[in-house]
């Protein structure tokens, strides 16, 4: 996995961030608010990995949305703690009844807060080895054969440039080449990868939204924040993934732009052909120091707050670490963050929401896509620091 391919340093992450600042000036506008105060009533929901109907199901039941989908939770807020991508059959539908939620909370005086976690981070750079093919089909269209057909003959150009360029033998593909190619890339690939483009509708989307807020005195985050991480505010591990984020998405347009990675390419593909870009440069005389630092930025990924295991969106402490073993880190975490509580996703556990440390830590990823891990609807809804977990059993969710 992308988490697990760096021994963890953040001293190694802040040299890497600054590589990839160097050579790559975007600088996303960061969200106005990521810490509210004064908050009646919190609903907080977490992985749901494409199962929008179980996910409608629990907002009914917490009474933030009717039948017609509407929004009536009034100054409530929602927080998703993120994944809602992934694994499932309905990502789209999800995302989309988000984006709707979003915008009439805000008119009632409510807000939702859909957060990023580590497979919305994912779709965004190309690590596509969770989307389903129920999920590629919801992006296909008429024109989905042709657009597949086209970019068949673009890569078999590319591959023949690439070795021309690099004087290795030209591929001489198989038609056993040919319908491996397209298995990989299903009817309504190219129509998701241009949605989660930097200017796509999810890509924007995923790309403005935070990763962790603070709502009275609990933080709300997917994976978790370890000791190193509290050390920076809530506002600046925000803005860090989102630059990473749209960094990446800065770096890739230049590689597609050099002709090194066509642009649909995942993220695999993205790598093995920066590897030998890389190899390349190396071989020819005096090689350009920002090509070649772009490029070892993209190889780097793998150490980045977005990917690392220990990264907010990756970190699975909260479930790993002992109890009595973690009471000091965990003290030092809570205070960094001048907090109380910390409320988390990406962990599943089917059995119900579990909490940890005498209640200071929150565990509400409980697998609601039954399909795939077996486990529950569920909701933690957060009024004057009473914690009620809620189990929806109508419906889906039965």
């Amino acid at each position: 996995m992308l988490a697990e391919r760096a021994k963890f340093s953040f001293s190694r992450l802040a040299l890497i961030l600054a590589l990839v600042l160097a050579s790559a000036s975007h600088t996303p506008a960061p969200q106005s608010k990521d810490e509210w105060s004064g908050v009646a009533r919190i609903v907080a929901i977490g992985d749901v990995h494409g199962a929008y109907d179980e996910f409608v199901e629990i907002l009914k039941e917490t009474k933030l949305i009717d039948n017609k989908l509407q929004w009536i939770g009034g100054n409530t807020h929602l927080v998703q703690t993120g994944d809602v991508l992934d694994r499932g059959t309905s990502d789209k539908k999800v995302m989309d009844l988000l984006m709707a939620l979003e915008e009439q909370a805000g008119k009632a005086g409510g807000r939702v807060h859909a957060l990023t976690g580590n497979h919305e981070a994912m779709n965004i750079i190309g690590d596509l080895r969770y989307v389903s093919k129920e999920t590629y089909a919801a992006y296909a269209g008429p024109k989905s054969e042709e657009m597949r057909e086209r970019a068949y003959k673009e890569y078999l150009d590319y591959l023949r440039d690439r070795a021309k360029k690099s004087n290795r033998p030209s591929p001489a593909p198989t038609e056993e080449f040919k319908q491996q190619w397209l298995l990989k890339h299903p009817l309504g690939y190219f129509e998701q990868r241009g949605a989660f483009e930097a200017n796509g509708k999810y890509g924007r989307w995923v790309s403005n939204h935070n990763a962790v807020v603070k709502i009275n005195d609990m933080v709300f985050v997917h994976g978790g924040i370890s000791e190193a991480v509290s050390t920076s505010s809530v506002r600046e591990i925000n803005e860090r993934i989102r630059q990473e984020l749209g960094n990446f998405q800065q770096l890739r347009n230049k590689l597609i732009q050099t002709g090194v990675i066509k642009g649909f390419f995942n993220l695999d593909e993205i790598l093995e052909q920066v590897k030998i870009e890389v190899a390349d440069l190396k071989g020819r005389k005096g090689p350009e120091d920002a090509a070649m630092r772009e490029l070892e930025s993209i190889l780097s990924i793998g150490g980045w707050y977005i990917s690392h295991s220990d990264g907010p969106l990756w970190y699975r402490g909260y479930n790993t670490e002992q109890e009595d073993s973690f009471n000091s880190a965990l003290s030092k975490i809570l205070s960094n963050l001048k907090a109380k509580y910390i409320v988390v996703g990406h962990t599943p556990f089917p059995k119900g929401i579990a909490s940890k440390w005498s209640g200071k830590v929150f565990l509400i990823d409980t697998g609601m896509l039954r399909s795939y891990y077996q486990g529950r609807c569920s909701a933690l809804v957060i009024e004057k620091d009473k914690f009620t977990t809620v189990y929806p059993a109508n419906g889906p969710c039965s």
